[in-house]
């Protein structure tokens, strides 16, 4: 997140009537071909068959604010580096990528990602 993405996202917090904010990049709205990228598992592009999927960038308030439940795993750590190069992945992906136990499981597409939680 930019710095003035954050400072905004804390003011809003000080509202009284505001519970969660949470910030991304991309409107939750069903049927939109924005970012869809290819997925495969890592180091399968030649062999395997991708998995199309959009590329959300989100803070990790998100799944609180949109009431999600995690499957397993954990969300991204503030300050913890190794974060941005790490992903969330839901069911319906795990399954699509034949992933039956995803946390820990590096998937790529332009780029090398962990599964840090599903």
């Amino acid at each position: 997140m930019e710095g003035n993405q954050t400072t905004f996202k804390d003011e809003l917090l000080k509202l009284a009537d505001v519970e969660h904010v949470t910030i991304k990049r991309y409107l939750p709205i069903e049927g939109t071909k924005r970012d869809q990228n290819p997925f495969w598992k890592d180091g399968k592009s030649k062999e395997e068959k991708a998995v199309g999927a959009q590329k959300w960038y989100v803070d990790r308030g998100l799944p609180q604010h949109h009431g999600m439940k995690l499957v397993e795993g954990r969300n991204f750590i503030l300050g913890l580096a190794s974060d941005s190069q790490s992903i969330v992945i839901n069911q319906a992906m795990a399954k699509a990528m034949g992933l039956t136990k995803p946390v820990g499981e590096r998937i790529m597409n332009w780029e090398t990602y962990t599964v840090i939680v599903w």
